[in-house]
């Protein structure tokens, strides 16, 4: 029982790393994309 906050701190700390890294893919791509448009709003 000892092992599970353990377990469940390295899962939140893996998943928010993973997020960090899909939010910092998804704003490059939409970087990319809407520097590609160039189209005045």
């Amino acid at each position: 029982l000892e092992e599970q906050p353990e377990c469940r701190e390295e899962k939140r700390g893996c998943l928010h790393v993973w997020k960090s890294e899909l939010v910092e893919v998804e704003e490059d791509v939409y970087l990319r994309h809407s520097s590609s448009l160039t189209h005045v709003p």
